[in-house]
């Protein structure tokens, strides 16, 4: 008795208009959890593809497209093997289903990286925060071609200077933090933005406030060949700012 196990999985990302929208031609590597490449397959015209797997491993998915970032998911067969006692057929074929999201790059748009919080009054990188900093580390590495904004942001509950150079601060320290785990300098830019973009105006609740004290990131360039004048103004100002990373 035999069984073999496959994984197969649709690539989509989300459309405003259309709800969940199929991505062909999409590149989808399975890999080894030490990143080894173990298969690639291009998705068909449905966002479709298929892999050979085995039991009891862990495997990486990453999905690629142009213009879309880089997207990674874990599957794992660990305890869901068929017991071949109870197989009656002498080849049993199991098919695991699955899907990847890929998100569409969008310049200047702000993406909420969740669950970064800060003690009061204090810039420094707590331990909760480094796993979703890790995760934008991860999004770097997967995707060479961005470079990026890291801002924060604070509620309105200090005076407008105060909360300007708290917020410089906390970005720099995001900024420094990703940095440090091996990304170019060259495309990390990080700014305070104080109060002055308050999602929830007139805030009341501690949650209301939460919300506003957050920490994004945008693309700013996507592509290192093609990059607008608005864009090399942004890289003099980093540069020659006392907001650098030194």
């Amino acid at each position: 008795m035999s069984v073999n196990y496959f994984l197969t999985g649709t690539v989509f990302t989300n459309d405003p208009d259309s709800g969940k929208v199929a991505i062909s031609n999409s590149d989808v590597k399975l890999l080894a959890e030490n990143d080894l490449v173990l298969d690639e397959a291009f998705a068909d015209q449905d966002g479709r593809f298929r892999f050979r797997v085995y039991p009891d491993e862990t495997y990486q998915l990453r999905g690629e497209k142009e213009n879309f970032f880089s997207t990674r998911k874990i599957f794992s067969t660990i305890g869901k093997s068929v017991n071949k006692d109870s197989l009656t057929a002498f080849n049993t074929t199991v098919e695991f289903d699955t899907e990847i999201l890929l998100e569409k790059i969008i310049i200047d748009k702000p993406i909420v990286l969740s669950d970064i919080y800060y003690d009061l009054d204090k810039a420094t990188i707590r331990s909760d925060a480094e796993r979703v900093l890790d995760s934008l580390v991860m999004i770097m590495n997967d995707n060479p071609n961005i470079y990026i904004e890291l801002s924060s942001h604070t509620d309105s509950r200090a005076d407008d200077d105060y909360n300007m150079d708290l917020s410089i601060r906390r970005a720099k320290a995001a900024a420094v933090y990703i940095v440090i785990k091996g990304i170019s300098r060259e495309r990390v830019f990080f700014k305070g933005y104080g109060e002055s973009k308050l999602l929830i105006k007139d805030a009341k609740s501690e949650e209301e406030h939460q919300i506003n004290r957050r920490t994004e990131f945008k693309v700013l360039r996507y592509d290192s060949e093609k990059k607008s004048n608005e864009q090399d103004d942004y890289v003099r100002f980093f540069e020659n700012s006392k907001e650098g990373l030194n």
